[in-house]
């Protein structure tokens, strides 16, 4: 049985994937929550709405040295550019912070952005941007900018957790809720 499969059986419970997951290596279960199939991501949020909420060293740990990439597989439900990294990071200042790498980024930008908390949970915040960057990246240039006020312009990314360091997200515009979901993964350290 994959992820997959007990996404698309009404009876499984947040449970369930968690003791699937579990019993998985970490490559394997990276591998299996960057498959998912295009529809099930909203039925994987939905049964994530209860399970314990993500702090943030869990992203980044507090010892991570700045500017140290610490990368997520992801996995989104779009028609196309569906896989793609969130590569966290601690800033100089303190913040932790990131970007997208993407095959989409030549038209959508790289979509840097700032990770925070706040009663609702952790969630990515593409409306407000890092004060630096390790020196190899893009440009950091604002999200309502081009191409990337479509994709990233007033948008925050809410986080849930479905396993360990494997998140479920979803896309809020404005503060509205949007259908794109995405997962992202990531082997324990």
């Amino acid at each position: 049985m994959t992820l997959n499969d007990l996404l698309l059986r009404p009876e499984t419970t947040s449970e369930d994937l968690g003791r699937h997951l579990g019993a998985l290596s970490g490559e394997a279960r990276v591998r299996e929550a960057t498959s998912v199939a295009r529809g099930v991501e909203r039925r994987l949020w939905e049964l994530s709405a209860q399970t314990a909420a993500i702090r943030l060293d869990e992203i980044v740990a507090d010892d991570r040295a700045p500017l140290d990439p610490v990368p997520f597989e992801g996995w989104n439900n779009q028609p196309l550019y569906r896989a793609f990294k969130k590569v966290f990071y601690r800033a100089t200042d303190g913040r932790l912070c990131g970007y997208n790498e993407s095959d989409a980024a030549w038209f959508a930008g790289p979509g840097y952005y700032v990770l925070k908390r706040d009663d609702a949970g952790t969630y990515v915040d593409y409306t407000e941007l890092p004060s630096d960057k390790p020196a190899s990246w893009p440009e950091i240039q604002p999200n309502t900018r081009g191409m990337s006020r479509f994709v990233y312009g007033n948008m925050k990314d809410y986080l849930r957790r479905v396993h360990a360091r494997v998140f479920i997200g979803r896309a809020y515009r404005h503060g509205r809720a949007t259908h794109n979901y995405f997962v992202l993964a990531r082997p324990e350290d």
